[in-house]
């Protein structure tokens, strides 16, 4: 559109219509560098997210089991029977 307007126009207009299409390629040409790296945060966001998704299910599962595993605990009376049964149940999260 701007090269029909560019014949019909005066030197004047023209330089003027020119410089404002640069301007246009410039802003636009940011415009996409932008929008690049917007999609590219999001896109590491998500895997983020998703690895914090999956991580919380495995722990929130884990807690379930420990909470089962803890209410058919026996109370024992000695010191080395409680100290056995910690080392029975003490694990850690992977």
């Amino acid at each position: 559109m701007a090269e029909k307007s560019i014949t019909h126009t005066g030197p004047t207009g023209c330089q003027t219509i020119q410089r404002e299409l640069n301007m246009l390629r410039s802003d636009w040409d940011v415009y996409s560098i932008k929008l690049e790296e917007t999609q590219s945060k999001l896109t590491t966001l998500l895997h983020r997210w998703q690895n914090y998704d999956e991580t919380y299910e495995r722990l929130l599962n884990w807690i379930k089991d420990m909470e089962k595993k803890v209410k058919d605990v026996t109370l024992v009376a000695t010191l080395d029977e409680k100290k056995d049964q910690v080392k029975k149940y003490q694990v850690s999260f992977d």
